[in-house]
């Protein structure tokens, strides 16, 4: 009999996959050049292979973010993971769309928050990603 637990702890698993997978296209570690992965691509994969509504995470704050992904089954490490995705789809479109790119980096600097807030150890790593993006989002936004 498969436990409440053994549920839980596979789609954690699933979701790092997922964040894996992507990342690795837009980073091109996937042994493949580095690709502009279009937010309504993104959409569509987080949807369909997750169940995770990304309009709705992007207009979701504070408490209702925390509880919408907890629900979803997110841990520290794949909040963090899904907050990489975002800041790393806000860095792409700089040149295209300022608005957009701004909007994605709040909300995966709002991820790191997040993760920072629910994990029991500081990551020396997470506080530099925030640190990065704050000076970048200070560089934008005006």
């Amino acid at each position: 009999m498969i436990s409440k637990r053994d549920i839980i702890k596979d789609e954690i698993e699933k979701i790092a996959q997922v964040f894996g997978h992507i990342l690795a296209q837009l980073l091109g570690t996937d042994g493949n050049n580095p690709k502009y992965v279009a937010v309504g691509d993104l959409e569509e994969a987080l949807q369909d292979k997750l169940d995770l509504d990304l309009k709705r995470i992007m207009a979701l704050e504070g408490k209702e973010l925390h509880s919408y992904l907890v629900s979803h089954h997110f841990d520290v490490a794949n909040l963090e993971l899904f907050g990489d995705l975002l800041i790393r789809l806000g860095k792409q479109p700089l040149h295209v769309d300022r608005t957009a790119s701004v909007k994605h980096l709040r909300k995966g600097l709002n991820l790191y928050q997040l993760a920072d807030a629910g994990s029991d150890a500081y990551s020396m790593m997470r506080a530099q990603k925030v640190k990065e993006v704050q000076d970048l989002l200070a560089t934008l936004v005006v």
